[in-house]
Order: C-alpha cells, then sequence, then structure tokens
C-alpha cells in the first residue's frame, strides 16, 4: 500500500474523532450552561406580570450551598408577592444529574428588594444544569383577573406542570395550541437555569441570612451605588463649570443669545443631575445604614417539587 494513502487514512480516522470529540464536548457544554448575569428569566407559562432577571450567584466556600439573587423590575414588585412563602418552586433535574436530598428556600428582601433562591447540598454539587421554576402563587389580581373564569386553582396548576414536563421528558412538542392556552392559564411561571460550578466561589460559609445578603450583593451594590454617585457627581461639576461661563459671557453682553440659551438649558440639566445624585445617595445611605437581621429573608418557601427530564433542553 502505498505511504501517502497511509498517511491519507490515518489523517481521515484522526479527524473523523477529533470532530466527533469536539462534537462531545460540545454537548457536555451546552447540557452544562447555565443562565448569564442579568439575563432575563424566561416567562414559561402564565402572562407576565413583569421582568425577573438573574442577580449575582455565590457559592458558598465548602460548596455546598448556592445563593442566587432574583432580581424584580418596577412591574414585577406591583405585580407579583413580596413575600417568598407565597411562591410554589420546582426542581427541574435530569436523569444524569439526580439531585436528591436538596434543600431549598426562597425569600425576598424587603418588599422592594431582590428575591434569594437558596440551595442546599450535603455532597456538593455536579458540574451539570438544572432549572429552577418559581411561581407566584399569591396571584396578586386586579379587576380583570377577578372577572376571568379561567383561574386555576392549585392542584390544576400542578396538573398541567406535571403533563407539560412529562411531556418534555418524552421529547414531544411543546408549541401546540392546546399546550399554549394551558400555559397561559397558568400564573406567572419563571424559571432559571443554573450551574453551582459558573457561580462565584465564596471565601465563607454562611451562618445567617444576613451574611449571605451582604457578600451576595449588598457589597456589590454600595460599590455600584458609590460609582453611580461618582460618575453624576463629575457631571454636575461639569455642568456648573459651563455655566460659570455661561454667566460670565452674559456679563461681558448682556445681548448674547446663545449664552443665555445655554444657560437656561445647562440649569435645567443641572437640576435634573442634581436629582438623580440625591436619589442614588438616599439608596447609598439606606443600603449602608440598615441593620440587616438574621432571619431577614423570612417568610421563605421551603417546600419543592422535583421533576426529572432526560434533557433541559427540550423545555423552553
Amino acid at each position: 500500500m502505498p505511504i501517502t494513502l497511509v498517511i491519507s487514512v490515518f489523517l481521515m480516522l484522526v479527524g473523523f474523532f477529533w470532530i466527533q470529540h469536539n462534537a462531545a464536548v460540545y454537548r457536555a457544554q451546552i447540557m452544562a450552561s447555565s443562565m448569564k448575569y442579568d439575563e432575563d428569566l424566561p416567562l414559561w407559562g402564565g402572562q407576565s406580570k413583569g421582568q425577573l432577571s438573574l442577580g449575582h450567584t455565590r457559592l458558598s466556600k465548602d460548596g455546598k450551598t448556592l445563593a442566587v439573587e432574583i432580581r424584580y423590575d418596577d412591574d414585577a414588585h406591583t405585580g407579583l408577592s413580596s413575600f417568598g412563602n407565597r411562591y410554589k418552586l420546582r426542581l427541574v433535574d435530569t436523569t444524569a444529574n439526580r439531585m436528591k436530598h436538596l434543600k431549598m428556600s426562597y425569600g425576598i428582601f424587603g418588599t422592594d428588594g431582590s428575591g434569594v433562591l437558596t440551595l442546599h447540598s450535603k455532597t456538593g454539587f455536579k458540574n451539570a444544569a438544572f432549572l429552577v421554576m418559581i411561581i407566584d402563587n399569591g396571584q396578586l389580581v386586579t379587576t380583570d383577573d377577578l372577572n376571568d373564569p379561567t383561574q386555576l386553582s392549585d392542584s390544576d396548576i400542578d396538573n398541567s406542570i406535571t403533563a407539560e414536563l412529562s411531556g418534555s421528558s418524552d421529547n414531544s412538542s411543546t408549541n401546540s395550541n392546546g399546550e399554549d392556552e394551558n400555559r397561559a392559564k397558568l400564573p406567572p411561571l419563571y424559571y432559571v437555569r443554573l450551574n453551582a460550578h459558573n457561580a462565584i466561589r465564596n471565601y465563607r460559609n454562611w451562618n445567617s441570612d444576613s451574611e449571605m445578603i451582604d457578600d451576595l450583593f449588598v457589597r456589590e451594590n454600595l460599590a455600584t451605588l458609590k460609582s453611580s454617585m461618582n460618575k453624576v457627581h463629575a457631571k454636575i461639576i461639569k455642568a456648573n463649570r459651563t455655566l460659570d461661563e455661561m454667566n460670565r459671557r452674559i456679563q461681558e453682553n448682556s445681548h448674547d443669545q446663545i449664552a443665555r440659551t445655554g444657560k437656561q438649558n445647562i440649569k435645567s440639566s443641572l437640576n435634573d443631575l442634581t436629582a438623580s445624585y440625591e436619589k442614588i445617595k438616599n439608596k447609598y445611605q439606606k443600603l449602608k445604614n440598615s441593620i440587616i437581621a438574621s432571619n431577614i429573608l423570612d417568610p421563605k418557601q421551603t417546600h419543592y417539587h422535583t421533576y426529572t427530564v432526560s434533557d433541559l433542553n427540550t423545555i423552553h
């Protein structure tokens, strides 16, 4: 057999195995992937009552506790409950990553703050993704909601979720009109895809809610607010310099209409900047001076049900 043919066959085999290896690595990465910081939580069922997004995630020093910040926008705070125990929790794991004996809770930091999802595993976490569904069981209602005859009971909600996830695990389509209609009747149901190995490793374990909240987002939020204050203050300084320039021009030439218009515009901008600075400063001082109780996240939801599917990527 010519040497060139042998080399060609060898290279073809190497290329084939290399492609298969890369494909396997890519599939593993997809299966282990988690949502990114500041990414919006998808709405899996129900009608949106605001936007939730993924905030900071921290893994305790011993690798056994995962803390997750869930951010609420103003609409979400208006339409969703501000008490953790009024939510339903659902864990969706996979046959390759059964998460048995997991402790999970959900609480909210203040009536206008972030939600905190906590997961504890005495054996730690695999480098694999899982889903947590957050369902507003408080179901704050409007007048229109009260007049809607299609409101579901708790058992209806659980049966609907079970049926849909069973379909997902069988790789059946989740886009049929019937399933879409059933989902629309659900209360707001958001989900977050997580992998503990993608979280930032914390420098300590947590013995209380206050320690967790401090490490999870208080320190970083203070730094962010301080940075925002500095940026606005720098703009105020520049605006005052410009205002001083316009005043000096008018003193030299009282008929300078450009200076007068500029003065009026910059004063308006200064008022807006000053108001913005005071607003940020008040938030900073309130957060800095707040005394965070050790059980600040109470009342929490600590009960959940688990669903196991073969592939998380079938859930959408």
